[in-house]
């Protein structure tokens, strides 16, 4: 994915969200490429903060953008959401997830105002210790246990819209992985020895029985570490309303042979861990498709370990 830069706001001067306070910001590099938001920590003379904005105008025109708003609506540009999503979060996962304090805008863009929380991005997940698994497993099992009859945006779990139904599913499901598939992959062979047989799996998938939040775009950079403990959840623009299935599925490339027991033992302290088997292959090409960790050969990516199972 292009990170895409957008010239006077990498040069705006934010003292218009402190008046009389500010002091001076610092605008922080992307954590990868195609990060979202704009993010500023920001000094004033009573506390120190972090500002955030969309760097979209438009809706990129790329495999993982493109997928994650054709299925459910996602939509980073809605800046407006995310404080109803933070507030939810906050109820549920183990790791602290920072308050929206206010919002602003300034010409086209919506900015907000938010609480900083301690430590630094997390680079990699396989420096965290036993302990901290669990706590990622218990988070997502509690987050997990918000249940809805509908799918969509995560204004469907906040109670805000209504989605689609969940008999739409897998043929909405369909209709993106043919739309990344003709626009990104046309002349994938390597694509085209798992296509086949993923598709016609999916026609046969028996109607979903709800959805939950869910995080598209998973990557230890969503996390801050204050030595060997997880100190927040900070990137929350990509949460929906989907299948748990999918989400764990995506958990299951960062999991190790060490990871993995952690992990399911705190994800089953809360709740019994979803049946991934019959939506792996469907959820794996998903993902693929969408770029979910980059462009890892479809053969390696096909074949990664099923830790959950």
């Amino acid at each position: 994915m292009k990170t895409v830069h957008t010239p006077w706001l990498e040069n705006v001067t934010l003292d218009f969200l402190f008046p009389g306070t500010f002091r001076r910001q610092r605008l922080l590099p992307p954590l990868h490429p195609g990060q979202a938001s704009y993010v500023w920590e920001v000094t004033t003379t009573a506390q120190t903060v972090i500002v955030r904005t969309t760097r979209f105008s438009v809706l990129p025109n790329e495999d993982f953008w493109q997928g994650a708003w054709r299925l459910f609506g996602a939509d980073t540009r809605r800046l407006e959401r995310l404080a109803a999503i933070n507030a939810r979060l906050r109820r549920t996962w183990t790791v602290p997830v920072p308050r929206v304090l206010r919002y602003r805008r300034y010409r086209d863009r919506l900015f907000a105002v938010v609480e900083r929380l301690p430590g630094t991005v997390l680079g990699d997940f396989g420096r965290l210790s036993d302990l901290e698994w669990f706590r990622i497993g218990q988070g997502l099992a509690r987050t997990h246990q918000h249940t809805v009859s509908r799918f969509g945006p995560p204004t469907v779990w906040t109670g805000l819209s209504s989605g689609w139904s969940l008999d739409k599913f897998w043929n909405r499901l369909g209709q993106t992985a043919e739309f990344l598939k003709a626009r990104y992959y046309p002349e994938d062979r390597a694509l085209d020895a798992y296509w086949t047989d993923i598709r016609a799996h999916w026609q046969h998938l028996s109607p979903l029985q709800a959805a939950v939040p869910i995080m598209l775009d998973w990557d230890p950079t969503q996390f801050l570490v204050e030595g060997d403990r997880l100190t927040g959840l900070i990137d929350t623009e990509l949460y929906v309303t989907g299948p748990a299935e999918l989400e764990l599925v995506g958990v299951e490339y960062f999991l190790t042979d060490r990871a993995v027991e952690p992990f399911r033992a705190g994800y089953t302290a809360i709740r019994p861990l979803p049946v991934l088997a019959p939506y792996r292959p469907v959820f794996r090409l998903l993902l693929r498709l969408m770029s979910f960790q980059g462009p890892i050969p479809w053969k390696d990516w096909m074949a990664m370990p099923a830790w959950l199972d």
